[in-house]
């Protein structure tokens, strides 16, 4: 009568454990000492009268007879087509007071001025009027969004005003270097809605000051904890969180140790702070980036290098890999039309990554002297699918990927090297959460 859901996701552990995650219904189940197991022996191993009304309830076995297709187009249809969140990314400036050496943003210094944030309000209510949303959610973003602070705090209270008044909640997250980010401004951003920060710093006092200078070559590591710990001590919300992205390069990794130990000394017992790593990449796309791309070579690392040492110290670090794992966890909404991007220069702009060189995602324009808005329906269009891609109804990670994981990417017709990537990363975030000491998993032993 019963079949392996086809969106269960599954793998060995370092302990020879077998995992299995359902996105569907968010369930995990750990079976120790199991390894690896073929379909047909882990549909028997299911059919245990010891687990089967758990994995028939969490979605594990379904019914022989069951479409999952009719599932996809479900969740195409609910959590993308009809979406009620519109996410907006606005850059704030173009420029930043660092200057990184693997950063390969051009800085322009274009900075959106008063009268285009009250075009961005108007872009809003014109979103509004074509959808029914629930939320709207504001992603601070740049060069460095916080050299654009006061225009943050002001926007903000208009949208809230707003929002309010359409009974529409509203909410705000910010990608900041965090120098800037003291204590009075961490409070300001709070009555903004500001409740979640992603933070990066590069591990090390020596090799942050080295990667991530201000413009006049001196250090900000010490600045950026400091501004750390007084939020950490003074600040008397429980309701945020602060992501602290840690950048690997490959001579970081050899103070792995010492870094976790610093930051777990720091930060561990708040739960407000939470840790990711990431390899320094090489983003480089331009002919002038190539000195700087040569330049940085010889400190890359791997991606996977980086996750097997999330792997090593997720029972001591916070990591909370089970965000990466909800239903449309996916971060870019580029690829439907409850997304949009607004450029420092006024661009409005469908993928936040792409700023140079791609012409595809210029679709519209605030004006700098009025606040008028233009958009290029045809070109916004381009970035509208009206169902998941075909390979997507065979997808393992479809819930959490929506087929939205790239907008560009899809618009490109580039999604096939990206979606095997992708299954690869989730299962190494799943094998990572096993091994947190607050972990999500359900311990069976047959």
């Amino acid at each position: 009568m019963y079949k392996l859901s086809r969106f269960m996701i599954s793998l060995v552990d370092k302990d020879n454990n077998l995992l299995v995650f359902n996105p569907l219904s968010n369930k995990y189940y750990r079976f120790f000492n199991v390894g690896n197991l073929s379909e047909s022996e882990m549909l028997q191993m299911f059919l245990n009268d010891k687990i089967k009304d758990r994995m028939i309830q969490n979605g594990f076995l379904i019914l022989k007879d069951k479409n999952e297709d009719e599932t996809v187009d479900w969740l195409y249809q609910n959590c993308v087509k009809n979406r009620d969140r519109l996410d907006i990314v606005i850059l704030t400036t173009n420029a930043c007071n660092f200057d990184c050496i693997y950063c390969f943003q051009h800085k322009n210094n274009s900075t959106l001025n008063s009268v285009q944030y009250d075009g961005i309000l108007e872009f809003i209510k014109l979103k509004l009027s074509e959808h029914t949303y629930k939320n709207i959610r504001i992603r601070w973003f740049g060069g460095e969004p916080l050299l654009s602070k006061d225009n943050i705090i002001n926007f903000s209270k208009k949208l809230k005003h707003y929002c309010a008044s359409q009974r529409i909640s509203f909410g705000a997250s910010m990608t900041t270097n965090g120098y800037l980010l003291d204590i009075d401004t961490f409070r300001n951003l709070y009555e903004s809605k500001v409740i979640s920060y992603q933070i990066s710093v590069d591990g090390t006092r020596e090799i942050h000051n080295r990667n991530r200078p201000l413009k006049n070559g001196q250090g900000t590591f010490e600045r950026i904890m400091s501004n750390l710990i007084n939020i950490r001590d003074q600040a008397p919300y429980s309701m945020f969180n602060i992501n602290v992205r840690i950048n690997f390069s490959n001579d970081l990794l050899l103070y792995a140790d010492e870094i976790i130990q610093y930051y777990r000394d720091y930060f561990n017992d708040d739960r407000r702070f939470l840790f990711s790593f990431i390899p320094v990449f090489d983003w480089s796309n331009t002919d002038e980036d190539i000195e700087k791309a040569n330049n940085i070579s010889p400190f890359l690392t791997t991606h996977q290098e980086v996750l097997n040492l999330m792997k090593k110290y997720a029972s001591s670090v916070r990591f909370e890999m089970w965000r990466e794992l909800l239903i449309a966890s996916n971060h870019c909404w580029a690829g439907t039309k409850h997304g949009y991007c607004i450029n420092g220069n006024g661009e409005i702009l469908k993928c936040d990554f792409k700023l140079e060189g791609f012409p595809e995602n210029i679709i519209g324009q605030i004006s700098a002297a009025d606040g008028s808005v233009t958009l290029d329906e045809k070109k916004s269009s381009m970035w509208e699918f009206e169902c998941p891609m075909e390979r997507c109804y065979l997808c393992k990670s479809f819930p959490m990927c929506l087929s939205t994981m790239c907008g560009a990417a899809r618009v490109e017709n580039k999604m096939d090297k990206k979606c095997e990537r992708e299954l690869e990363i989730l299962k190494n975030y799943l094998e990572i959460e096993s091994y947190s000491k607050n972990n999500l998993f359900e311990d069976v032993l047959i």
